[in-house]
C-alpha cells in the first residue's frame, strides 16, 4: 500500500522515487488519523500502523508533515493551560502504537512531551500505558535523541503531580500504581549516570517542586529522590530547604500510615548525616 505498485523488493531509504511516495504519505497520515478516531474508528490502528513502518524504514525523514501528530495527545488552551487530546481512549493496542511511533519521530518530542505528561496524569490512562509511556521515553534518551534535561523534567512532573487517591464508592486507588511509577522514576534516574550530575542537573527543578508542598505522597515521592541522589552535596544545607524538611515532617508526623513513617526515617536519617 505504500508502493506505487506490488512488489516484494524493498527500496532503500535513498530511492528517490520512493522518498516522494513515502513523503505524500507522512503528509496525509496525521490528519487521517485525527480524523479516523472520531468518524472511523476501526482505521485508527491502521494508519498508526502505517506511521510506525514509516518512521521504521526511515529513521532520517523530515518530521516536518508530522506536527499534527502532537493534538493526538494534546495542544494548549487559550487559557494556557493543556486539554488532553483522544490518545487517552483510545484502544491499549492503538495507545501503545502511538508511543511506539514516538521512538522514530524523535524531532516531534519538544512539542510532546508537555501533552503526554498531561495524558500520564489523566486518570483515563491505564497504569501499563503510564509504565510504557516512561519506558519508551527512557529508550529514546538513551538512544541519544532526548535531552537529558527533557527526560529529567518530565519524570520530576510525573513524581510531583500525579494524584494519589484512596478507595471509595467511585474511585480504586491508585497507591499501587503510584508505588510502581516511584520506582520506574529512580530506576530510570540510575540510568542517566553520575547519581551527584544528574541531582545538580534536576536540583532547582526539584527545589522548586518540594516549595510547591504537593500532597503528602507526592512529598513523599519528592524527598525518595533526594534520598537516593544526594550523596554529600550538601543541598539540604541550604536553610530554605531545612525549614521545608521541617514542615514536611511535621506534616507527615500528623499522618503517619506506613508510606510516610518509611519517609520520616529516610529524612531523619538526612538530618542525623548532615547534622550529627
Amino acid at each position: 500500500m505504500l508502493l506505487p505498485e506490488k512488489t516484494s523488493i524493498w527500496f532503500s531509504e535513498n530511492n528517490s522515487a520512493m522518498l516522494g511516495y513515502q513523503g505524500a504519505w507522512i503528509h496525509e497520515l496525521p490528519g487521517i488519523l485525527l480524523q479516523a478516531i472520531h468518524k472511523a474508528p476501526s482505521v485508527t490502528k491502521v494508519v498508526l500502523e502505517l506511521l510506525l513502518r514509516i518512521g521504521q524504514y526511515f529513521p532520517t525523514m523530515d518530521c516536518g508533515n508530522l506536527r499534527s501528530y502532537v493534538q493526538l495527545f494534546g495542544a494548549k488552551s487559550s487559557s494556557g493551560t493543556t486539554e488532553l487530546g483522544p490518545f487517552v481512549n483510545l484502544p491499549r493496542d492503538c495507545q501503545e502504537l502511538a508511543i511506539s511511533c514516538l521512538y522514530y519521530f524523535p524531532s516531534l518530542l519538544p512539542d510532546i512531551i508537555r501533552p503526554l505528561a498531561s495524558c500520564c496524569l489523566s486518570d483515563a490512562l491505564e497504569p501499563f500505558i503510564l509504565f510504557r509511556v516512561v519506558e519508551v521515553l527512557q529508550s529514546i534518551y538513551k538512544a541519544g535523541n532526548l535531552q537529558i534535561t527533557e527526560q529529567l523534567s518530565f519524570l520530576l512532573l510525573l513524581m510531583a503531580r500525579f494524584k494519589v487517591h484512596s478507595e471509595d464508592s467511585s474511585k480504586v486507588s491508585n497507591w499501587d500504581t503510584f508505588k510502581s511509577l516511584n520506582r520506574l522514576i529512580l530506576t530510570s534516574l540510575f540510568e542517566m549516570g553520575d547519581d551527584l550530575l544528574v541531582f545538580e542537573l534536576m536540583w532547582n527543578n526539584l527545589s522548586d517542586a518540594i516549595a510547591q508542598k504537593s500532597s503528602m505522597h507526592n512529598m513523599n515521592g519528592l524527598f525518595r529522590i533526594v534520598v537516593t541522589l544526594d550523596a554529600g552535596t550538601m543541598k539540604l544545607m541550604n536553610e530554605d530547604v531545612i525549614k521545608l524538611i521541617t514542615g514536611y515532617l511535621v506534616d507527615a508526623s500528623l499522618v503517619c500510615t506506613f508510606p510516610n513513617l518509611r519517609a520520616l526515617i529516610l529524612i531523619l536519617g538526612l538530618f542525623y548525616t548532615f547534622h550529627p
